[in-house]
């Protein structure tokens, strides 16, 4: 038998010859496992939503804190008729708050305001007895009462209550003078009292 014949031999091949290690083809699992990862669009909306629903919740709780502040700083004014001229003001406290105004306007007209803005008044007697009476009782000293109005408002967290007295006969500043004062209640508890007229 000849040497090139021999089985124990094995056959190089030209790799081997030079020096260089073989290559081995690759198989399907390596392949699979070298192919780019697609990507989920699922978890990425699920963020981008939950994202969404943050801001528009810190928006809203942002405005109601943003309002009840600037209600703290400017609380409102209780009713006041127009063509008033403030005469007077006064503070006791924070919120507390009295003020003085004259108006040529006649005093059962100044009464009806405040009906008509969800006051409760007191008339004193013989005084405007229907819409057409305006002064139906002759004071001789003027500052005569005329009437006393009270309400109350709420707004934001809180509660104001507000109190009226007006009166005429005035000789200086206008015939009529409104006593206007008001109460911020804080604790935004319902009004079940009056201030007294000062």
């Amino acid at each position: 038998m000849s040497k090139s014949g021999s089985p124990s031999e094995p056959a190089l091949d030209a790799d081997s010859v030079s020096g260089e290690p073989a290559t081995i083809p690759a198989t399907p699992i390596e392949s699979q496992q070298t192919a780019p990862r697609q990507r989920r669009e699922g978890p990425s909306l699920l963020v981008l939503g939950l994202v969404a629903i943050a801001l528009v919740l810190s928006l809203y709780i942002g405005t109601q804190v943003i309002g009840v502040l600037y209600n703290i700083v400017v609380p409102p004014m209780p009713p006041l008729p127009e063509g008033m001229t403030q005469l007077d003001y006064s503070s006791s406290a924070y919120g507390v708050d009295t003020w003085v105004y004259g108006t040529e306007a006649n005093a059962c007209d100044v009464v009806r305001f405040y009906e008509a803005n969800g006051g409760t008044c007191r008339v004193s007697p013989f005084w405007c007895l229907n819409e057409e009476d305006t002064t139906s009782f002759e004071a001789d000293a003027p500052g005569q009462n005329v009437g006393q109005c009270t309400g109350t408002m709420d707004f934001s967290l809180f509660v104001m209550r507000w109190n009226a007295t007006i009166a005429t006969r005035y000789l200086t500043d206008g015939q009529t003078h409104v006593n206007l004062s008001r109460e911020i209640l804080w604790g935004g508890m319902s009004a079940t009292s009056t201030p007294a007229a000062p």
